[in-house]
């Protein structure tokens, strides 16, 4: 994982991962050697990203009645409620464990001398203030763009953080969350914007963006799931977008 921006060293690359759920990507770039902030709205995202990336790291800290093993995650059994799309006895009985990795021990075997942070609160109210302009030099929206009430805010306040040549990397749907449904959902105070995808990169470069093209760099359309049980016989499929685009 590397990014073409200012600085050469790894770690003193800041990435913003707005919609950063559980914390998994957070992780990851933390590991790439990237100085990395995460940014979730959700409490329920929040508290469980906590305990992985948190609490299992502390574990030594916590009292004897509270104690968690950082090489023995949570052993859960998701499938067992519901019988449909399953192929074998087995796979109903399944155990899946969280976390699946050990953030400590996986921090400690990088030799990263990167920090991670978190901010809890909306995206827009955290990063779109004069004083957080060009602070960070990478932003990674995942399954993230979609969520906004009006997308031209997000694309704002992209451009408002990233440094000067810094690089936006996006992939997901426009499955816009707040879309009215004329049958069920009364029409959001203020209203909304839901732009096609044409209408979005549109916007984007208008906003001062480039998109980037070359190897592995170029937008392009990638069929990928979105949770769901990957050894079942029903999968649900986004074709979702991904691009590389440069502040100018």
């Amino acid at each position: 994982m590397s990014f073409n921006v200012l600085s050469n060293c790894r770690a003193e690359i800041r990435v913003l991962i707005p919609g950063a759920g559980l914390g998994r990507i957070v992780y990851d770039v933390l590991r790439a050697g990237y100085e990395v902030q995460g940014n979730e709205l959700e409490f329920c995202m929040l508290m469980a990203s906590n305990l992985a990336l948190n609490m299992y790291l502390l574990q030594t800290r916590l009292s004897t009645n509270f104690r968690l093993d950082p090489e023995r995650a949570y052993e859960l059994y998701p499938y067992i409620h519901t019988m449909s799309h399953h192929r074998s006895t087995q796979d109903v009985v399944r155990c899946v464990s969280i976390p699946d990795t050990s953030a400590g021990k996986g921090m400690r075997l990088s030799g990263t001398k990167a920090e991670m942070s978190m901010v809890a609160g909306d995206f827009i109210d955290c990063y779109s203030s004069p004083s957080d302009a060009g602070t960070f030099s990478v932003v990674i929206t995942i399954f993230f763009i979609d969520t906004a009430p009006n997308v031209l805010q997000y694309l704002e306040t992209i451009y408002n953080v990233l440094e000067p040549n810094g690089v936006w990397i996006n992939i997901g749907p426009l499955a816009w969350h707040f879309e009215p449904d004329s049958e069920s959902t009364p029409p959001r105070t203020g209203g909304t914007i839901e732009l096609t995808l044409e209408e979005l990169l549109s916007a984007t470069q208008k906003i001062g963006f480039v998109l980037e093209t070359g190897e592995n760099l170029t937008q392009k359309s990638i069929s990928m799931p979105y949770m769901g049980n990957n050894r079942g016989l029903l999968t649900y499929l986004y074709h979702t977008e991904f691009w590389v685009a440069r502040k100018t």
